[in-house]
């Protein structure tokens, strides 16, 4: 559970005390295009998408949970990257959005009603007041799926509904995280403005792992650890560790 409360300030040390608790950023668009994607690469919607690997593998860049995911989208990729060996998603620097973005894209990805996460809302006043942890799943989509293995890319910068997918994607077994912990912010948000002018959000909600573990609030941490080298752009060690992963 986090409460945070914002006041209007021009104080750049508290500005510099919110970003740089976070870690480095594991991510720099640049070198992707620069090294990695073909020059005439893709955007469908809000993906960047195109080959790597000599075409054995398909990325999907996701910066963002806006809302505008739709089937068309999503049945366009699929099907280019059906015959690939596995397919790599990046959600670094995304900072979250729409939670229903969550399912329309995780539907693709299951082949059965599956168990992703249980939830507790929060029901009194007292620190602890939650009621009873609630199930939650996703269903299969009808229509085209990919159910090869797959990589998912978060870092610190990954927030909200993107730290809440990083979080839902340790109960589908044909996905793994690579790279670096989220930036947290699983709980649902509720708040307002005060009369003085300060603005507040709370979480009204927990996100529990299927063993009902709480504690990943503040940071889903990855299946496997990676981070990009600053001191050479010329190469992407987190995009690197996924492709090797599933190239083996």
């Amino acid at each position: 559970m986090e409460l945070t409360i914002e006041k209007p300030t021009t104080d750049f040390n508290v500005a510099f005390f919110v970003i740089g608790r976070l870690g480095q950023t594991n991510f720099n668009c640049r070198t992707i295009i620069d090294h990695y994607l073909p020059e005439k690469y893709y955007i469908s919607g809000p993906f960047m998408n195109d080959f790597l690997a000599d075409n054995q593998i398909g990325y999907i860049r996701f910066p963002g949970f806006t809302g505008e995911i739709d089937k068309h989208n999503l049945n366009f990729m699929l099907e280019r990257y059906q015959d690939t060996q596995g397919l790599i998603i990046d959600l670094r620097q995304n900072g979250g959005g729409m939670p229903q973005d969550m399912y329309r894209l995780l539907s693709r990805f299951v082949s059965e009603k599956t168990l992703i996460y249980y939830s507790q809302l929060k029901n009194g006043p007292g620190h602890d007041d939650f009621g009873s942890p609630k199930p939650a799943y996703v269903e299969p989509y009808e229509g085209i799926r990919y159910l090869k293995p797959m990589r998912v890319l978060p870092d610190r910068g990954t927030y909200s509904a993107g730290s809440f997918t990083s979080l839902v994607i340790k109960a589908i077994p044909n996905m793994l995280l690579v790279g670096d912990t989220t930036g947290g912010g699983l709980g649902a948000p509720n708040g307002g403005q005060l009369p003085n002018g300060w603005r507040y959000r709370f979480s009204i909600s927990k996100a529990l792992t299927l063993d009902m573990d709480e504690s990943y609030e503040n940071g889903v941490p990855p299946d496997m650890l990676a981070r990009f080298d600053w001191s050479d752009l010329s190469r992407d060690e987190v995009l690197d560790a996924a492709i090797s992963d599933l190239l083996r």
